[in-house]
């Protein structure tokens, strides 16, 4: 597979030797194939935000620790969804929000954990979030 703006000629590939996968599209067929991401790998899932775009299939989930940006919002987005629908994942499998991660005085990972972060839009949440890192960063 070609793609033009980040240099990767061969995505399987790529995300085979990703420890770090960001996907920002509007696919709704995935682009990301959970047999190629390897244990200990986290994938960032940023773009499709309605119930037909997915941009990680369902094996991308499977025995993933998830965390989304908002729990209403991202249960309507394909990336979530179908997998619930599939019954890859269940809604307890979502460890949490962006407000559980904040509220986090420590995150245990094991180097082996396969993380996924679904972000299903919402400019305000990125606003709730920054002024909550600001008020972390004054002096007290």
């Amino acid at each position: 597979m070609e793609l033009s703006n980040s240099g990767v000629q061969d995505l399987d590939a790529a995300v085979a030797r990703a420890d770090i996968i960001t996907a920002a599209t509007s696919a709704s067929i995935p682009v990301i194939r959970g047999e190629r991401v390897r244990p200990g790998t986290h994938v960032d899932l940023v773009g499709g935000y309605r119930s037909d775009m997915q941009e990680a299939d369902c094996d991308v989930f499977r025995g993933a620790r998830i965390f989304v940006d908002d729990r209403q919002n991202a249960v309507q987005s394909g990336d979530i969804q179908i997998p619930l629908q599939a019954g890859v994942i269940r809604d307890s499998d979502i460890e949490g929000d962006l407000f559980d991660l904040c509220r986090m005085t420590a995150f245990h990972r094991s180097a082996g954990d396969r993380t996924v972060y679904k972000n299903a839009g919402g400019a305000h949440l990125d606003l709730i979030v920054s002024q909550y890192v600001v008020e972390q960063l004054k002096p007290r």
